[in-house]
């Protein structure tokens, strides 16, 4: 074999490894391309979950707050309430201590009734022995 031949036979290797190296690069670009693409894909898909995410925590929020708020509205109508059967509580010993003093009043009153029945009597039976008396 020649110099000449041993010189095409070294550039047709040469050539045939540079197309094989250059298919090579073009098939791992093809790869790293389609890569490229289905990440960005992937990446959109988690924004796009994220975003509904963030939507969906703001809407946790809100009715949280909304919660927030009616809980604080029904804390204020017990405090409301409360007050009020304070108030009733308050009426209700104020009659109880109307009562005892009506009590009081008319247990005097019975008293008194009594006391005067007595004397009643003790001057009815004066008078009809005054009647007695006088008939004689």
């Amino acid at each position: 074999m020649t110099q000449q031949e041993k010189t095409e036979i070294v550039y047709e290797l040469k050539q045939a490894m540079k197309e094989q190296i250059q298919f090579s690069m073009k098939e791992i670009l093809d790869v790293v391309k389609d890569s490229y693409t289905i990440l960005n894909d992937k990446i959109d898909t988690v924004k796009n979950d994220l975003q509904e995410v963030k939507a969906e925590l703001q809407e946790v929020k809100t009715r949280i707050t909304n919660v927030e708020d009616r809980l604080t509205n029904v804390e204020d109508r017990l405090t409301n309430v409360e007050d009020r059967l304070t108030n009733v509580e308050d009426r209700l010993t104020n009659v109880e201590t109307k009562i005892d003093i009506m009590s009081e009043d008319i247990t005097s009153i019975k008293l008194k009734s009594e006391t005067f029945d007595t004397a009643i009597i003790s001057h009815t039976y004066d008078i009809n022995r005054l009647k007695k008396v006088n008939s004689l």
